[in-house]
């Protein structure tokens, strides 16, 4: 399937459901992806800084840091609840970042392993 440059910048790779009640609305135009997505998106901006300044964290802290957007799903997807935007917003915030974590951690660790081989 063939992206379009108007599919990249409406997000439309993102496999987002884009419930209206559940995405950001200004002046009645709707973010293309809900408040989760769009906070996971916002959590993966840390890449950037980790990066740079070469941060490396123990992959643990990465992996609890999605687990309360797993189970702020997961209970909603379930009915066992129903989640706030906020809540949403929070959680997937903290799952980006840890994503981001976790991205950077295994990129520093094959660049030193690239390095002692070379």
């Amino acid at each position: 399937m063939k992206q379009t440059v108007l599919d990249v910048l409406t997000l439309q790779f993102m496999p987002c459901h884009r419930k209206r009640e559940r995405s950001l609305v200004i002046k009645g135009k709707q973010f293309p992806v809900c408040f989760r997505c769009m906070s996971i998106l916002m959590g993966y901006i840390a890449v950037i800084p980790l990066y740079i300044l070469s941060i490396a964290f123990p992959i643990y802290v990465a992996v609890l840091l999605n687990i309360p957007m797993l189970i702020d799903g997961y209970t909603q997807l379930k009915g066992w609840r129903e989640s706030s935007n906020l809540l949403r917003m929070v959680t997937g915030l903290m799952s980006g970042i840890g994503q981001a974590m976790f991205i950077v951690t295994i990129s520093l660790y094959v660049v030193r392993m690239l390095q002692f081989f070379i």
